[in-house]
């Protein structure tokens, strides 16, 4: 190859390089963050209700995405616990105060006007997974005269045999472990309607999206 065909291809190749991998400093940061979100948004959309991801590989489902996705905190909820299950939780702003006992079912002694943490992230979850549902509705222009969602959130037991080290030492791990059925109700919207409605929901909200593909979560229309 001559001396002059050599350097056009050269050329070429860093041209086409450029062009697919658009680096250096003629690329803005609006630039930059645009590929991130598209290489992000093609790993993170999945169907819900336990059903296979479609179109994302097992090496893409091990990729940390807070490595890859730049996180602008919004808004930061800080309480503090006391004394575990059987103790008091307090928000920073002192709105929730609630003392804490564990149900009779648990084996605890489940003290009238006490509350647990199943009760508050099932509080949580509901209230998060409504606004959802108003945010997907807002966004196809869908009137909802009202939107009542009851999280039920479970405690129980895995059959695991896993362990876990400490100090040299093994133990097992207990296996205990939550599973969550969310009931929706939209009254004057047919089930059909409804249940397009909650399954867009699921991939908007963050609780949804946090315990994707950790715990069992279940979507009732009712």
């Amino acid at each position: 190859m001559t001396d002059n065909r050599r350097q056009h291809t050269d050329l070429s190749r860093r041209i086409v390089r450029r062009s697919l991998c658009p680096s250096g400093p003629n690329i803005s940061r609006v630039g930059e963050s645009y590929w991130k979100s598209v290489a992000l948004d093609a790993r993170v959309f999945r169907y819900s209700k336990g059903r296979p991801d479609y179109g994302i590989s097992d090496s893409d489902k091990n990729i940390n995405l807070r490595k890859t996705m730049a996180y602008q905190p919004l808004y930061t909820a800080v309480a503090t616990a006391n004394g575990g299950r059987d103790g008091h939780v307090e928000s920073s702003d002192g709105i929730v105060k609630l003392d804490l006992s564990v149900p009779r079912e648990m084996g605890g002694p489940g003290k009238p006007g006490t509350s647990n943490p199943e009760q508050l992230f099932a509080s949580g979850y509901s209230a998060c997974f409504a606004g959802a549902i108003g945010f997907v509705a807002n966004q196809q222009h869908k009137k909802l005269s009202d939107i009542q969602v009851t999280g039920h959130v479970t405690f129980g037991k895995a059959d695991e045999k896993s362990t876990y080290n400490a100090d040299g030492k093994t133990y097992p791990l207990p296996g205990f472990q939550l599973a969550v059925r969310l009931d929706v109700h939209l009254p004057g919207v047919d089930k059909a309607e409804a249940e397009k409605l909650v399954e867009q929901a699921h991939q908007v909200c963050p609780y949804s999206r946090a315990t994707r593909n950790n715990i069992e979560v279940k979507l009732a229309v009712v």
